[in-house]
This record gives C-alpha cells, sequence and structure tokens, in this order.
C-alpha cells in the first residue's frame, strides 16, 4: 500500500473552503457595519462643529453699541442677542443638538453637543448612542 502524498491529500480537500465563506461574509458585514456608523458619527461630529462656528460668528457680528459708548470705545459682544441667538438656535436643533455658550467680553465660545443614534451596533448589541460636539472659540476684532 502507497503512502499519501501532501498533493494528494489536499486534492481530497477542496470542499472544505466553501465552509469557510459564510464567515468571512460575516465578518465583512460587520466591518462595514462598524464603517458606516463611523460614518454617521464623523458626520454629526462635523455638523456639531459647524453649528457651533456658524452660532459663535452669529454672536460675535452684533457688538453692544452702549458698552462701546460708556466703556470709551471698548468692544463688547451684545450678551442680550447672544441669548436670543443661542435660544433660536437650540429651537432649530432640538432635539438632535443642544448648544451653549459663553460671552468673556469680546470673547463668545460656543459649544454644541448632541447624540448619534448607530445604524449597525445596535443589532449587535454594541452602543446605542454616540456622543457628539464641537467647541468655537471666536472674538470680535477691535480696529
Amino acid at each position: 500500500m502507497a503512502v499519501p502524498t501532501i498533493a494528494t491529500r489536499l486534492r481530497a480537500q477542496d470542499g472544505n473552503t466553501l465552509l469557510l465563506f459564510p464567515f468571512a461574509v460575516l465578518v465583512l458585514l460587520v466591518l462595514g457595519g462598524l464603517a458606516l456608523d463611523a460614518a454617521v458619527a464623523f458626520q454629526a461630529d462635523r455638523r456639531a462643529v459647524d453649528e457651533a462656528a456658524a452660532l459663535a460668528n452669529d454672536i460675535a457680528g452684533v457688538l453692544d453699541p452702549a458698552a462701546f459708548l460708556t466703556a470709551g470705545g471698548q468692544v463688547r459682544v451684545d450678551a442680550a442677542f447672544a441669548e436670543v441667538a443661542t435660544r433660536a438656535a437650540n429651537d432649530r436643533l432640538a432635539p438632535d443638538l443642544v448648544c451653549d455658550h459663553v460671552v468673556d467680553g469680546a470673547q463668545v465660545e460656543v459649544t454644541c453637543s448632541g447624540s448619534v443614534r448607530p445604524i449597525i451596533l445596535p443589532a449587535l448589541g454594541g452602543l446605542t448612542g454616540i456622543d457628539v460636539g464641537g467647541t468655537v472659540r471666536t472674538s470680535a476684532v477691535q480696529r
């Protein structure tokens, strides 16, 4: 009786690699889902930063004329307008994002934060929400 060679043994196992394909498809689906959820989180994070920048620019663009006249020409951001603008932004962005502002003289800092629901991870028993947010600091320039 002849001893089978390695090539003969490998030819006899042709169908064994077919058993790996369902596992490979599952791995590809999970990796695709992770990429999709990462893209959703990145897009939401960019939106939070963009909204914070837009609100900060709006607030910094409105100066307090009374402070300018009474404080010897010192530039200050109008705090009342900042409140109104932040409230309007929160009404427009709710419930996805919530923005808050801090006004310190001519400096404005706006923070927008929220949570985004991933698409694939909840089905895999993972995260049910990804926190996103951004902070932008700007100032009214005195010339």
